[in-house]
């Protein structure tokens, strides 16, 4: 007969299984999202761009300032390069966790770090591959700007990680 603490020990163990096997599949396919992105001809991605930029501009073109903002094309650029970041925003999120389920606890002073260089690495990979895509470049302004939104994405969920943590303490 299997006692409570035997059974629930079982029960975490599957639990945390599982979570590792989510978040792991999670950042692969995230990166695979960003990959298939950066893979697009630019013709492509400019097309996608600039769609999702005709609505954002019809949506907001009644409001006062906002219509005027979205009337050049340096908008549309801006919009593109916050995309970017955005991406790579969520690839730091997906990565600190994973981090968090791969490196113990004795060792979790590497993991920001580490989550950070593995943007980083990514951010450059990401734009060697866009020399080979035809009409894209891989250029140094591309890899801080994906740098600068793996950073956000890890400095948003360590704040809240420890707003969770902070509230366990608590309450």
């Amino acid at each position: 007969m299997i006692c409570k603490e035997e059974e629930r020990h079982r029960y975490v163990m599957i639990t945390r299984t599982y979570r590792v096997y989510i978040i792991t599949l999670l950042t692969a396919l995230w990166m695979g999202v960003i990959f298939y992105f950066s893979s697009q001809p630019a013709v492509q991605s400019a097309s996608l761009s600039g769609g999702l930029f005709q609505k954002i501009q019809k949506f907001v073109t009644d409001i006062p300032v906002m219509g005027q903002i979205f009337a050049g094309g340096f908008t549309e650029h801006l919009l593109r390069k916050a995309a970017h970041m955005t991406e790579f925003a969520i690839l730091g999120i997906l990565l600190v966790l994973c981090m968090r389920e791969y490196i113990p606890a004795q060792w979790k002073i590497f993991r920001l770090p580490l989550a950070l260089v593995t943007g980083i690495l990514y951010a450059c990979t990401d734009e060697f591959h866009q020399r080979f895509v035809p009409g894209r470049s891989g250029e140094l302004k591309d890899v801080m700007i994906d740098s600068v939104g793996v950073l956000i994405g890890i400095l948003l969920i360590s704040v809240i990680l420890a707003c969770v943590k902070w509230k366990k303490e608590v309450y």
